[in-house]
């Protein structure tokens, strides 16, 4: 039986050479629209019916989130539109035990709107407009092959964790991301105690930390992206 897919399995992140994978400042929606465009090539002999050949292929994404000063947020996009900078983009689906799907390409940010709506949360939404083709990959790459390279590596769990040792990340420069049973989690900790969707790590030894009132069970996967 076919698995959907919800929103968290779905993230933005811009790959900067100097500041790595940021994530798209508190996204709510992300969408990735891929079209082809046809030429009408109808002629007398097409019997009364439109005929068409294919065309220029173009891609763009649009988000919508929390306007929020944290990670690559609306005051960051606004700059990069201010000086009409084509930079680099991930679109990272997480498929759990199948590992990732990841689209990769190179963008610009056409529209920036944001909402202050009263006594309400602001919002801000964002159009990118491709440029040349995208990619799809099962690993995470950054722009530059001399920058520095994004792995993945997975946990299976044999149930009752609420603390594992995963050894790709041990001495690992930085966790970029984590999900557990394909959700991912909604923020990633170096100190403290982890609560809710929480991860911690160690990345001295390569411990991973989860809630203690909610232990893995048999068979979760977790899977992690790590630089």
């Amino acid at each position: 039986m076919a698995t959907p897919r919800i929103g968290n399995n779905l993230t933005l992140w811009k790959i900067d050479n100097t500041l790595g994978s940021i994530p798209w400042a508190c996204s709510r929606n992300v969408s990735l629209q891929v079209n082809l465009a046809l030429r009408e090539v109808t002629n007398y002999e097409s019997n009364g019916w439109q005929e068409f050949k294919e065309d220029l292929m173009n891609w763009g994404l649009s988000i919508e989130g929390l306007v929020i000063n944290e990670n690559y947020s609306y005051w960051k996009q606004l700059q990069d539109q201010k000086n009409r900078q084509r930079f680099f983009f991930q679109f990272i689906v997480d498929e759990g035990t199948s590992g990732f799907y990841v689209f990769s390409g190179y963008c610009y940010i056409t529209n920036i709107t944001l909402n202050g709506p009263m006594k309400e949360v602001a919002t801000y939404s964002a159009t990118l407009q491709g440029t040349g083709a995208y990619t799809v990959s099962d690993t995470p790459t950054p722009p530059n092959p001399s920058g520095a390279m994004t792995y993945r590596t997975y946990y299976e769990a044999t149930g009752g964790e609420t603390s594992f040792v995963v050894a790709d990340l041990i001495g690992c420069n930085a966790l970029l991301y984590a999900s557990r049973g394909g959700i991912d989690s909604t923020d990633i900790i170096t100190t403290g105690t982890p609560t809710g969707a929480e991860v911690k790590i160690d990345t001295t030894t390569g411990t991973i930390y989860i809630d203690n009132t909610n232990p893995a069970v048999p068979l979760e996967w977790f899977n992690f992206l790590y630089r």
